[in-house]
């Protein structure tokens, strides 16, 4: 904890490898999004694939969660989907190893994608953690 009462992670910041989508991705990939709280259609393994070219998509697992990188028209720098994650301790890891490659590449953290639900789980993230 730190002077505020506030948790802190101890967070291995392994490299993460994002890798392209490929046909052969689809099981893994769905693995994640099929279960996940958040049922958007940018995460159907079928847009995820057909844009990829397009938006440069990739895709890591950081702490048992599914990552998606992209590179949005819009902006100069990555984007991600909201991470598909398990839990709130997954969901933290995985946002804080996000916005520390964005702090150290000189860009801001951008998540889209976000539905009703997801907007709860940072808003529960936010207040307890940042």
């Amino acid at each position: 904890m730190n002077k505020k009462g506030l948790l802190r992670l101890s967070i291995n910041m392994e490299n993460i490898v994002f890798k392209p989508i490929t046909l052969e991705d689809r099981e893994i990939i769905q693995k994640y999004t099929l279960h996940g709280a958040s049922q958007i259609c940018d995460l159907s393994f079928a847009n995820l694939y057909g844009w990829s070219e397009r938006y440069q998509t990739s895709w890591a697992i950081v702490a048992d969660s599914l990552a998606i990188r992209f590179q949005p028209a819009t902006h100069n720098h990555p984007a991600y989907l909201m991470p598909v994650c398990g839990c709130t301790k997954e969901f933290k890891t995985v946002i804080h190893q996000l916005n520390q490659i964005s702090l150290d590449n000189g860009f801001p953290l951008i998540l889209m994608g976000i539905s009703p639900t997801c907007r709860d789980i940072i808003d529960q993230f936010l207040r307890r953690d940042i």
